[in-house]
């Protein structure tokens, strides 16, 4: 948006208007585009987001368990190696959710904050449809119950913690 400048869509030549409201419109249709690939990807990957959450706390919580238990460095080795390899898994896999859900965050902020109100009737319509587009945030999720991102890596990571604790209690 700090390439756009609302005063554009004030031109006087005809032909200038057009191709900066051809510019503007094409922005909102990869606006909407984005809105739909994230729901169809939502639909598609929301059984991976909760079954994976739920074998990494497992697997990460065994694979500690084995880790704690043995005595040979060997093992310890052959152990920490796919711990870490899955610890770094599921912490890319909510960095990028957590990415993708600040760079949706700043959307509203950017298109808000520029000179919009210097613009025509027109471009002030579609900066309204664009500003209620950004105002969804986008969002990895598995089932609407559970958000991507860094705060769920937390989750995870607590979660196998505390399968840990209780397994090594008994």
């Amino acid at each position: 948006m700090d390439s756009i400048d609302a005063t554009s869509s004030m031109t006087e030549t005809f032909e200038a208007q057009q191709q900066f409201f051809k510019h503007i419109t094409s922005l909102l249709r990869r606006q909407q585009r984005i809105h739909q690939l994230n729901a169809k990807f939502n639909a598609i990957s929301k059984n991976c987001f909760l079954v994976g959450d739920f074998i990494a706390a497992g697997s990460l919580c065994f694979l500690l368990f084995a880790i704690t238990e043995t005595k040979d460095v060997m093992l310890i080795v052959q152990y920490v190696l796919p711990t870490m390899g899955l610890i770094l898994f599921t912490l890319d896999q909510c960095y990028h959710g957590a990415q993708l859900e600040e760079a949706s965050k700043n959307l509203e902020t950017v298109v808000y904050n520029h000179n919009w109100y210097e613009g025509s009737k027109k471009y002030r319509k579609l900066i309204i449809l664009s500003l209620g587009y950004s105002q969804q945030t986008i969002k990895l999720n598995a089932y609407g119950m559970m958000d991507v991102n860094m705060v769920h890596f937390t989750h995870i990571m607590r979660t196998a913690y505390n399968l840990l604790a209780f397994l090594k209690s008994h």
